[in-house]
């Protein structure tokens, strides 16, 4: 974002105002000018600010992912509890499983993996 470009120019920008180095340009063999250590500093300084935003935005991704297959398994175990389980007694078991399916095999894959899930983030 817009926000987030000004506040790493922002802290480069500190960088240069803080740093004992000289800022001195010197010409390469080429002819160009370059801040060679000035900027290797602040490339190293923004590539660290990137990753631990990134890491950040990467670990809620992964937090909001295992949250919402828990919150699927919990509303899945009601919906089983309270209209499939209550119509299998009024329904044959045909009629049942047009409406319903296999929803049962359906939870406990769900709950497995959730658990799968939620034990891989607790290691990350």
């Amino acid at each position: 974002t817009v926000r987030d470009g000004l506040n790493k120019l922002y802290v480069v920008s500190q960088h240069m105002d803080s740093s004992p180095e000289p800022i001195i340009s010197s010409r390469s063999d080429d002819g160009n000018d370059t801040f060679q250590s000035m900027a290797l500093t602040a490339a190293a300084e923004i590539d660290a600010n990137d990753s631990k935003e990134r890491k950040l935005e990467r670990e809620r991704h992964i937090q909001q992912l295992v949250q919402s297959e828990a919150t699927y398994c919990t509303r899945l175990e009601q919906f089983i509890r309270f209209f499939t389980e209550p119509l299998s007694h009024h329904l044959s078991s045909q009629h049942h499983y047009i409406l319903f399916g296999d929803l049962n095999e359906i939870y406990a894959q769900n709950v497995q993996f959730s658990i799968v899930l939620e034990q891989r983030y607790k290691h990350y």
